[in-house]
């Protein structure tokens, strides 16, 4: 509980329950002249974590090369990155996604000379090559360096042939990777 006697105006924000999909928020507003308004607010907390819910047939459905590509960037961007960052850009043309950094999600105090940033990038075009891989495309990689610094990758997807579906791929670590902040012992 909270006590609001002798307060001013304000608004306190309490959550009370949490449950898989969804919270409550219990907030009082205190308005002049002393009336007190106690609210309840349940929001769904399964959109946060909606890229995680990646249904593998659904590669199959698609009607165009653009929407497969699309489809394998679900993969990239589950990807592990510094901070949570996600410093990546993704561009499709034709059979080719191009990955590009976002400088505007880099880190200058903690990453200035963006090496946590390429990092990010490799670990984001490694999830889209393994995910090709699994659907029996090949993935060829091309870095194309810019007159800035920035290095741009083309990856260009071509069908393989004789591919077999393998229930124990890499593919499917994907999305249950995770990360522990928890001190090590020893």
């Amino acid at each position: 509980g909270c006590d609001l006697a002798g307060t001013t105006d304000y608004t306190v924000i309490v959550v009370l329950d949490v449950t898989q999909d969804v919270y409550k928020i219990v907030y009082w507003e205190r308005f002049k002249g002393g009336a007190v308004r106690l609210r309840v607010q349940m929001q769904k907390i399964k959109r946060n974590y909606s890229a995680w819910n990646i249904y593998y047939e659904d590669f199959f459905k698609n009607e165009s090369i653009e929407d497969n590509l699309r489809f394998l960037i679900k993969f990239a961007i589950l990807a592990p990155s510094s901070h949570n960052s996600q410093p990546w850009k993704f561009k499709i043309k034709n059979n080719d996604i191009m990955v590009m950094p976002d400088l505007s999600r880099s880190l200058p105090i903690s990453d200035s000379q963006k090496r946590h940033l390429y990092i990010a990038l490799g670990c984001a075009i490694e999830n889209l090559c393994i995910a090709s891989d699994y659907y029996g495309l090949e993935a060829n990689i091309k870095y194309l360096p810019k007159k800035n610094g920035e290095i741009i990758t083309n990856i260009s997807f071509t069908k393989k042939t004789n591919h077999k579906k393998d229930n124990q791929h890499l593919i499917f670590s994907i999305p249950r990777r995770s990360m522990n902040r928890t001190r090590y012992e020893n």
